[in-house]
């Protein structure tokens, strides 16, 4: 692909969400899957607003077969670095409307949702959303179900078409991009593990886009451990689109990361239905500052 050729970073490229909902759903999908799926529009308009409002992202996802009933799955970012992770059985999408959404955009899981302890994977195959996904996302989605069964799930547009075939991985919202079916069994190997494999890594959706870059430069010191880094700060911008960022390591180290973004010329489509070029972005480190953990002597 273009994108690739020329070098477009999969660094900080995750979708900004505060929470997921994930719906089993088997289509068919429209190019927007939430509005063009054949639910109830007065509901899928009130959770698209939601998503508008507060972040909170319903998302379709394919079930694993025939079985009912219908599950929702919630993925929240909590205030450690592991994620809230759980299922509820919806028996009518209008249950969904019931939901607390702000205990959800709060970090916690609604009542009524079991408690999950197993990481699922999801990859964008929705060619009504992007033919570049269609096409890739298939052979994705076979790899990852040979490797994690029923915990391998298709799922609709979840951006970033240009670095088809895209996975996430949940609860804790990690992107993955120029995915193959061998990458893909390396990313549930590793996963699996416990740890993050960086040569796919886009970043982790419930942080934002500058959050994500300072997160990887950590993630490139070593530190590929899953919970092994948290955001201890949310970003603050210091600068001409400079900002830093505060986090602690599983070492006990606290660390400053300032990252800056620059346009990277020429402008390119970003995916293949792109009405016109835009050009992409990159990020760099400009000043880390990591402090002994208390206590350390050398």
């Amino acid at each position: 692909m273009l994108a690739q050729q020329l070098g477009d970073p999969l660094t900080a490229t995750a979708l900004e969400v505060t929470a997921w909902l994930l719906l089993e759903h088997p289509g068919p999908w429209g190019k927007n899957a939430l509005t063009e799926s054949g639910l109830d529009p007065a509901v899928t308009h009130q959770l698209d607003q939601v998503e508008r409002r507060i972040g909170v992202r319903t998302q379709l996802i394919s079930p694993p077969g025939d079985e009912r009933p219908r599950w929702c799955y919630a993925a929240v970012r909590a205030p450690g670095a592991t994620p809230g992770w759980g299922r509820k059985a919806v028996d009518d999408i209008t249950d969904l409307l019931s939901l607390d959404f702000s205990i959800l955009a709060a970090g916690q899981l609604p009542p009524g949702f079991e408690p999950l302890a197993e990481p699922l994977y999801a990859v964008c195959a929705n060619e009504a959303g992007d033919p570049c996904c269609g096409r890739s996302g298939s052979a994705v989605h076979a790899a990852l179900r040979a490797q994690v069964g029923d915990r391998g799930r298709r799922t609709a547009h979840v951006g970033g078409h240009k670095f088809a075939a895209n996975v996430v991985v949940f609860p804790h919202g990690h992107y993955y991009g120029r995915v193959d079916p061998p990458a893909a069994a390396a990313i549930t190997s590793a996963t699996e593990a416990g740890r993050i494999d960086l040569e796919h890594f886009r970043g982790r959706s419930t942080y934002t886009i500058p959050e994500q870059a300072a997160d990887d430069v950590l993630r490139r010191q070593g530190y590929l451990g899953v919970d092994e880094v948290t955001l201890t700060e949310r970003a603050i911008e210091v600068g001409d689109r400079t900002y830093r960022n505060h986090f602690t390591t599983a070492d006990g180290r606290r660390h400053t990361v300032t990252v800056r973004s620059e346009d990277q010329s020429p402008a390119r489509l970003q995916s293949c239905t792109d009405a016109g070029p835009s050009v992409p972005i990159r990020w760099t480190c400009v000043g880390l500052d990591s402090t002994e953990p208390i206590g350390h002597h050398p």
